[in-house]
């Protein structure tokens, strides 16, 4: 295996200047999405691109884009991305490490005289994580035309209760000319896109129990979701004096449902990629003399399987209604689901990735995605993507201030033969490879993403 050690120097040299987002005050990283703090982490990366001498823009919707030119610029490009935001009081490397990725790779080829086949571009999504306005992938949304104008002054941001488009405005951004260009369509011009590779911690154990490096992922799970979640309403009774049988006790009521709705998704996970859980479930004004009267449940699936996706919504339905039915409650609201559509991962990028591991001496296996990450977003517009997930410590926790890049904390992530070097070498090797063999057209140097 060549020598990386560059690489690494510039990847850890990347993160001691992240760093400066850790807040001890709020317990991990604090980046929100749309914030001074996202726009100065995407600031230090943009810095050492321009060392790289790469051309750099930034498009209407905020997304950064880093252009290496390659030997052939008249050929798509090969974008490598992920999101430099963070969830409240996140860890350090959920999104960071595939941006850190891509230009430790190209670090790599810079410092070793070596070219591209075609133009490499790092991009930095913005606002990946759905915990500060309620979306997620609203920077790859943008670009593929998912979201609209009616989003910008819809969405509100969790502390300061102020719309998306203040924020994107207090960015230096114009959300007024974001909302012309999605009116439009002329956000970015997809068809430049040759191919997109996302480099991502795996945030979970399967590659550690498995004991290999990295992961190529197979597909993006879709997802059920309830976020104004399902509500049961019983009656308020003394817990004491009132008989059994004359009970309308929603707790106990919602307890069933979820028992119930449980096993059927285990039947459904016997036999189909599907996982599950119920987030939340809270009595609202609990009190222990109190049979309580409403019961508040938030269920969810991931699965690869849109069929599923599908069916869950109405099987949810026919647990709710019989369990209204069987407590005799007064009523409850079954709110409208939110349906999140799996990606399946581009074939040819899957063997790209897991023929340049084994070609370099790195254990991979072939997973899917529990998480959903903005590549899903540019499969389902029809772009070729690929997702190399890395083998991290700490049984792979994520969105946790305990987030760690290598086996252990006391390992060095940014050392050669690391977890992270590997996945920057698979990188290095993909970028010297042509992998526009798709027919796709040919087009002029691409150097500026029209803002």
């Amino acid at each position: 295996m060549p020598d990386f050690s560059t690489a690494m120097k510039t990847a850890s040299d990347i993160y001691r200047g992240l760093e400066a987002h850790w807040n001890e005050a709020k317990g991990g990283i604090y980046r929100p999405s749309y914030s001074a703090e996202e726009t100065q982490a995407m600031d230090l990366i943009a810095r050492e691109a321009h060392a790289m001498g790469m051309k750099i823009s930034m498009d209407v919707a905020g997304n950064a884009h880093m252009i290496y030119p390659g030997k052939d610029r008249t050929r798509p490009m090969l974008m490598i991305g992920s999101h430099v935001d963070a969830v409240p009081a996140g860890g350090r490397y959920d999104g960071t490490a595939g941006v850190v990725a891509g230009m430790a790779a190209l670090k790599h080829l810079h410092e070793s005289g070596q070219q591209p086949e075609q133009d490499v571009c790092i991009t930095i999504f913005r606002g990946e994580e759905s915990a500060w306005f309620g979306m997620s992938c609203m920077g790859s949304k943008f670009i593929t035309g998912d979201l609209s104008r009616e989003f910008l002054k819809a969405a509100k941001h969790k502390e300061t209760g102020k719309t998306l488009a203040h924020h994107m405005d207090f960015c230096g951004l114009d959300s007024r000319d974001l909302a012309d260009k999605l009116d439009a369509g002329k956000v970015f011009p997809l068809k430049r896109i040759g191919n997109y590779i996302e480099v991502h911690i795996e945030q979970g154990p399967a590659l550690l129990e498995a004991q290999k490096s990295l992961g190529i992922v197979t597909a993006i799970r879709g997802h059920v979701r309830y976020p104004d979640k399902i509500t049961f309403n019983g009656e308020a009774a003394h817990s004491g004096s009132t008989p059994q049988a004359m009970r309308k006790d929603a707790a106990i009521a919602a307890s069933v449902f979820v028992s119930d709705w449980v096993r059927s998704m285990k039947d459904l996970a016997d036999h189909d990629d599907l996982v599950y859980s119920v987030p939340d479930i809270h009595v609202v004004n609990p009190s222990s003399t109190t049979v309580p009267a409403q019961c508040v449940v938030q269920p969810e699936v991931r699965t690869t399987s849109q069929r599923i996706l599908d069916y869950v919504p109405e099987l949810t339905k026919t647990h709710f209604l019989r369990t209204i039915n069987e407590f005799k409650l007064p009523d409850g609201e079954l709110t409208s689901p939110v349906i999140g559509k799996p990606a399946t991962m581009e074939i040819s990028l899957q063997d790209a990735l897991e023929s340049s591991a084994n070609r370099l001496g790195f254990s991979s296996m072939r997973l899917p995605s529990g998480a959903g990450h903005d590549a899903g977003i540019l499969a389902n517009a029809g772009i070729p993507c690929g997702m190399l997930f890395i083998r991290h410590g700490q049984n792979g926790i994520s969105h946790n201030a305990e987030e760690i890049l290598g086996l252990d904390p006391q390992d060095n992530p940014f050392r050669q033969g690391s977890d992270f070097c590997n996945a920057v070498a698979v990188l290095a090797d993909l970028m010297t490879q042509d992998l526009n063999r798709n027919g796709r057209m040919f087009f002029k140097p691409f150097d500026f993403v029209p803002a």
